[in-house]
């Protein structure tokens, strides 16, 4: 199969630029974030945004800002977990709903 000068498969060789059939897999995908200068850590916290709402991402980005690294990251994220319950965004608190009481 033909490819780009960056090793993208593309269709075959026709008018004007190739169109690439694979995605580029090397580059950022769509909305991942640049949160912590740890490459690891930044990774993860793109992750965790995916499984989380949209109100998260000033959540995530203001722990990223204070930890160094996944020992106060660890300390960041469960610190405001009771604060998330109560205003009842159980999803961005990683805690499951609490049960209804009858």
């Amino acid at each position: 199969m033909p490819m780009t000068r960056d090793g993208a498969v593309t269709a075959p060789a026709g008018a004007g630029m190739p169109e690439p059939l694979v995605p580029d897999v090397l580059g950022k995908p769509p909305g991942f974030e640049r949160l912590h200068p740890d490459v690891s850590i930044n990774v993860q916290l793109n992750r965790w945004l995916g499984w989380m709402t949209g109100g998260a991402r000033g959540d995530v980005a203001a722990a990223a800002a204070r930890a160094d690294g996944y020992a106060e990251l660890t300390g960041e994220f469960l610190a405001p977990g009771d604060r998330l319950d109560a205003e009842d965004r159980h999803e961005d608190s990683s805690r499951p709903r609490p049960a209804p009481h009858p």
